[in-house]
């Protein structure tokens, strides 16, 4: 993601002004905080724009799922570990409830 947060920054350095440069400065502004933006907008860009806004949405869904992941494999380090301590038990973790991975 920091490659690409670099080449945004020089895209948006270069076309300083431009309605592109406008555009993928809005979105990255929108995805930063959450607030909504008109997909249409993109279909407007030129197509260097496009692919590099493209880019960015799927660099940022990943980072946004990984996130809400939290710290699953620690987690489920702690499910796997359960019933050996009696300070744990399944009323105390949702990821009991997992079906087994094969």
């Amino acid at each position: 993601m920091d490659k690409l947060l670099i080449k945004f920054n020089r895209y948006l350095l270069k076309n300083e002004g431009t309605e592109a440069a406008n555009t993928l400065g809005e979105l990255l502004t929108a995805l930063d905080a959450g607030l909504e933006f008109r997909l249409v907008k993109l279909y407007e860009l030129p197509y260097d724009a496009f692919e590099l806004a493209l880019h960015l949405l799927k660099e940022w869904r990943l980072a946004s799922y990984t996130s809400k992941m939290g710290d699953l494999p620690n987690a489920l380090q702690l499910a796997s570990i359960a019933p050996e301590n009696s300070w744990l038990n399944e009323s105390d973790s949702l990821f009991f409830d997992l079906p087994a991975v094969e």
